[in-house]
């Protein structure tokens, strides 16, 4: 089986769980034999356009404009020379791959006029949904609104124009509902297919693929080497408000006076420098410049020693979170974590069973579930044995591969 995979990032360069998950998936369908392509983005590769392969990756085709990250082209004409661009890479590697199946992950950054192409290709397109791209970013697309504002855009100039007809006649301009676009598509939780479909999404076949995590990258570490009660933290993830790195620190503020000893290590990117004004503004005003620490980024291959390290994870997200990665690796790695039941957390997550729920946004509830767990030797040691049988009967990667695989059958035997 041939199968084209398009995402907006593709590991080692990245940003989030999203991509890392598209890698893991397409390096299971590899090993099951399978001919994969991925057709990506140019970020972090300093020739823009070129095949660059690094190891084990002469698969990888990192081509497309980014529009997230480095400089933006000047004039709306080169914006529309981009997209013009992108759509010809598309069509070039759909004519000399001849996929069987295109897997569509994330296309946050890249034009969305993509999908339409996708659309009138002679190939089953399956989406990955594990966000609310499709959801919201559709709305706010630069070329939709040009070409749905019926020649009233104060874009309309004749630069634009010239790669208009291009664009066209590849078809790829929206005529209807992009909703109408997505026929095939598996969702990380069901709390993610229901916001789809309440925002009008009904494919014509659809089924909830939870995450899983390669269990070799994350081995149970032995209960003896967590401390009692438990004094190193650890928030993983990007550092930004949706996730909720404030209201880790203002729990630890909460606690430090009754707890001197506590330790809080935040690993992951920020890429707001208001949010990390706000931070270090919280680390003043609670006096918590010996108890934090920020760590620096580190591969996913090394991140079991940084889960080994500590005693206790915290998982304080806001916003809807699809379905966490973090969560997982924790649990896999035998480290308890308190969290919230935001979005397809709620489906994994169990109040003292395998961890410690608290209410978002407020570092109060956060205080609590941590000062519980400080106090009870017989519910941390629970917590502790709980993760590991649970992700490695449900949420492994080669799991979560081989449900991928029988559902793109599925769809090729439609």
């Amino acid at each position: 089986m041939r199968i084209l995979v398009l995402s907006n990032l593709y590991p080692p360069h990245g940003i989030g769980g999203y991509e890392e998950r598209c890698k893991d998936a397409v390096d299971g369908f590899r090993d099951r034999g399978h001919e994969v392509c991925v057709l990506t983005s140019t970020h972090q590769v300093e020739n823009e356009g070129d095949l660059v392969p690094t190891e084990n990756d002469d698969h990888v085709l990192r081509k497309l404009w980014l529009s997230w990250f480095g400089d933006k082209p000047e004039g709306v004409g080169a914006f529309a020379a981009k997209l013009a661009e992108d759509l010809e890479c598309l069509e070039q590697v759909l004519s000399e791959w001849q996929p069987d199946l295109v897997h569509v992950w994330s296309l946050g950054g890249l034009s969305k006029s993509l999908i339409k192409l996708l659309d009138s290709a002679d190939v089953p397109v399956l989406f990955d949904i594990s966000d609310y791209t499709l959801l919201h970013e559709l709305k706010h697309d630069l070329w939709f609104k040009y070409w749905q504002s019926e020649g009233k855009s104060p874009m309309d100039d004749p630069a634009v124009r010239e790669q208009d007809v291009l664009v066209r006649h590849m078809g790829a301009v929206p005529d209807g509902p992009a909703s109408d676009w997505v026929q095939y598509a598996t969702f990380t939780s069901e709390a993610v297919r229901e916001t789809y479909k309440k925002g009008g999404f009904a494919p014509r076949w659809c089924e909830v693929i939870p995450c899983g995590i390669p269990l070799d990258l994350f081995p149970v570490s032995p209960l003896k080497e967590r401390q009692f009660p438990p004094r190193r933290l650890l928030f993983v993830g990007n550092i930004r408000y949706d996730k909720g790195t404030h209201t880790a620190l203002e729990a630890l503020g909460l606690l430090v006076g009754e707890f001197p000893s506590l330790h809080l290590s935040l690993a992951g990117e920020c890429f707001s420098w208001r949010y990390r004004e706000k931070l270090n503004k919280l680390i003043d005003r609670f006096g918590l410049h010996e108890h934090v620490t920020y760590l620096p980024s580190a591969p996913r291959s090394e991140m079991s020693s940084v889960y080994r390290e500590h005693d206790l994870v915290v998982f304080p997200s806001i916003w809807e979170e699809p379905f966490s990665l973090v969560v997982l690796e924790a649990m896999a790695s035998g480290v308890p974590l308190v969290g919230t039941l935001s979005g397809g957390s709620k489906e994994i997550l169990r109040d003292e069973e395998n961890s410690l729920t608290f209410t978002a946004d407020s570092a109060a509830s956060c205080a609590f579930a941590i000062r519980r767990l400080m106090q009870d030797p017989g519910l941390y040691r629970r917590l502790c044995e709980a993760g590991p049988p649970l992700i490695q009967e449900k949420y492994s990667a080669h799991d979560m591969v081989q449900r991928m695989e029988q559902a793109i059958l599925q769809i090729l035997d439609r």
